[in-house]
This record gives C-alpha cells, sequence and structure tokens, in this order.
C-alpha cells in the first residue's frame, strides 16, 4: 500500500466548538495483497513483446482532495478510481509479463518542509516501479529485471536499478527505481498515464503546476485484479505554497484567484466529488459554496458533489473560504532523512557490492529512540 504519510505533531482542526478528524488522504490505496495473477500473451524469450494491457472500464470515480498545510501551503490532489489505460502510451516498446501487482510511480518530494512536516510519499524520488510476480525463479525474476531496465533506459533515458526484492509464499516482489532528470521526461510520463484526461480543466491546472510551481510532486498508476478483474487507480498529487492570503488574523483561499478558472467534473465520470479539510485548529467561518454534507463543521470534513451515478448535480464548482487559526502554529519536530547512493557500476572488480547510507536529522528537535533500517536488496 503506498499512502501519503500523515502531518506530524498537529493537533486535528475542530469548527465552533468541536475537534474534527484529519481526512486522511491515501496515494494509491491498493486493498489487502491479492493471489490472483494478471496473465498476458508474452515471449518466453522477451517478456516485453507487441502485447500492451489495454483497460476500457468505466470511470467509477473522480476525486479532487484539498488539504492545507504549513506555511499557507495547499496539498491538491485528484484520484480516478478506473477508466482508460493502454500501456503502449507508457511503455511503447513492450508489454507486462503475468503479475499480482503494478505500481509506477514518479515523486519529486525533497522541498516538502515548505508544506508538510515530513515527506508525504512512502517512495524514493524518482521513477518508481513496483510489481509482484507470481514466481520465485531466479532466472525468470533476472530477465524481468533486464528488460525493465532496458525498456526504461531506451525510451526515457533513465537508469534504473533494483533497490528492493522482497520473496514470500511463491512470489517476488522487485522495486526499481531511478532519477528523473528533466520536466520533457515528467511530462512523457505524466502524459502516457492520464493521456485520456488531459482535456479536463483541473489536469490543464495540474500540468502546469508541474512545470512551474509545485513544490512537491507525485503521480502513477496501480493495477491489480479484483474479483476476476483488473482494478486501475491512478493519482496526482502537488504540493504549492503561499496560496492561502492573510489579512490581520483572517486567512483566506480563493480556488478561481488561486488557478484562474472553475472545477468541472470529468464526462466520463461516473462518480465526482471534491473534498477539503485542514490537520490543524482552525475556525471555518465563511464556506461558499455550502458544502453538500450535513455537519460538516463538526466532522472536519467538508465535501461536494459533483456527479453522482453520471447524474450531474453541479455543472461547475468555485470554492471560497475563510478562517482563523484557533492556535499559534509554533511547530517542532525530529526530521530524519535518510538516503543511499551506489556506484555507477555497482559491483567492483572483486565483487563487492558499493553502497554509501546517509542518515541526518535536518529538524528543530532531537529524533530521540529513532532507529534506521537498511534492507539489502
Amino acid at each position: 500500500m503506498m499512502h501519503l504519510l500523515p502531518l506530524k505533531n498537529l493537533k486535528r482542526s475542530r469548527g465552533y466548538k468541536c475537534y474534527i478528524f484529519l481526512f486522511i488522504i491515501f496515494f494509491f490505496v491498493l486493498p489487502p495483497n491479492v493471489d490472483h495473477t494478471i496473465s498476458l500473451p508474452y515471449s518466453s524469450v522477451a517478456f516485453f513483446s507487441n502485447q500492451q494491457i489495454l483497460l476500457d472500464e468505466p470511470l467509477l470515480n473522480e476525486h479532487l482532495d484539498l488539504v492545507f498545510g504549513i506555511n499557507n501551503s495547499l496539498l491538491l490532489s485528484l484520484t480516478l478510481d478506473g477508466g482508460e489505460l493502454n500501456t503502449s502510451t507508457i511503455f511503447p516498446k513492450g508489454t507486462f509479463p503475468s503479475f499480482t501487482r503494478l505500481d509506477v510511480v514518479i515523486c519529486n518530494q525533497s522541498k516538502f518542509s515548505a508544506v508538510w512536516t515530513n515527506p508525504l510519499l512512502s517512495y524514493p524520488d524518482g521513477l518508481n516501479i513496483r510489481i509482484k510476480l507470481p514466481s520465485t525463479s531466479r532466472d525468470a525474476v533476472s530477465n524481468i529485471i533486464k528488460t525493465l531496465v532496458t525498456v526504461i533506459k531506451d525510451y526515457y533515458g533513465i537508469d534504473i536499478s533494483i533497490t528492493n526484492v522482497f520473496v514470500k509464499h511463491q512470489s517476488t516482489e522487485l522495486l526499481l527505481t531511478g532519477n528523473v532528470v528533466s520536466y520533457d521526461i515528467i511530462f512523457k510520463l505524466f502524459t502516457g498515464i492520464f493521456s485520456s484526461y488531459l482535456h479536463s480543466p483541473t489536469f490543464i491546472i495540474v500540468k502546469n503546476l508541474l512545470r512551474t510551481s509545485a513544490v512537491i510532486s507525485g503521480f502513477g498508476f496501480s493495477l491489480f485484479k479484483r474479483d476476476g478483474k483488473i482494478k486501475l487507480i491512478r493519482k496526482v498529487l502537488v504540493g504549492l505554497k503561499d496560496v492561502v492570503t492573510k489579512n490581520d488574523d483572517v486567512l483566506s483561499f480563493s480556488w478561481r484567484k488561486t488557478f484562474g478558472t472553475i472545477i468541472v467534473p470529468l464526462k466520463a465520470a461516473i462518480n465526482s466529488y471534491v473534498t477539503l479539510s485542514f490537520p490543524f485548529l482552525v475556525k471555518v467561518f465563511d464556506i461558499a459554496p455550502l458544502p453538500d454534507n450535513k455537519g460538516a463543521k463538526i466532522s472536519g470534513l467538508f465535501q461536494w458533489l459533483l456527479k453522482c451515478n453520471t447524474f450531474i448535480l453541479r455543472k461547475e464548482l468555485s470554492l471560497n473560504l475563510s478562517y482563523t487559526l484557533i492556535e499559534n502554529l509554533d511547530i517542532h519536530y525530529p526530521r530524519v532523512i535518510a538516503s543511499k547512493s551506489y556506484s555507477s557500476t555497482l559491483l567492483n572488480n572483486n565483487g563487492t557490492l558499493q553502497l554509501r547510507y546517509l542518515v541526518h536529522n535536518s529538524g528543530t528537535s532531537p529524533a530521540i529512540n529513532t532507529t534506521a533500517t537498511f534492507p539489502i536488496p
């Protein structure tokens, strides 16, 4: 499961008199590990052939989630459940072997401290491919790794390598990572993953933010099999700083003033909704339009329904709200960052793997009782 890590050391927000619960946002929320295998035709010699994964499923849900972070920042995430996907737009030169789960994630969160108290994603920066295979054969797994490395290098110019291997119950889970060095590559991946929906106003906003003002970003897709069907979840996340304006003690946010457009549901979506939440103590005294869910200030979750079972409830939405902080956000927290690097050749002449691990605390408080664990690939 890959999810956004929660904001640390902050109290949960409340309405006029009641505490509200932080609306947890997940990035690629996957079901428990499943044993179903997604079997696709492939050559016994080359695991990547001319076959592709083609999905043309209904787009069940479109979910735009807004969470206000520290330093007047905003975390914007957009999740699509189902829909169309053609892997030829992502990996034109090949297809996938049989697998039980596949995650492809691209993220950049090195400047997370401008919007959040800790990294939000459980993946390292760059391109990450996590694939679970129904095999523990060393030769089969080795061939898949070699093919993945070759395809990614040929099409994207990215050098990926194995960072983790986990073998359990007749299956092998691999994590391959590589640095993404240019926006052109990021845009190429983003376009391939969301190719069917790039015309929508929200995706146009996100695409522009990835190029310009996003402090942190992450996007990708997850494929898995459930109840005999291939399931697809896609998500994109951007973190923006200084989007909330302040006048004396009053903080304000306007979607239209910030992004210059309105929120419009995707035509293909069966259900479409918007949620908003705060991970700290606030008093919301002006919000328009009013949320559709009752008791929003008590529950802490503000929700607007745009489409329900294809029925359009709102053709468009533009949010405006004002609030005050219940207390000063004077946050002190440890920030332990661990990184790993390796030599370009990986192995030297005598067969020793050269790895370098760096752990340091860049936070404002000591990191007490902290343990760093580095699994050996």
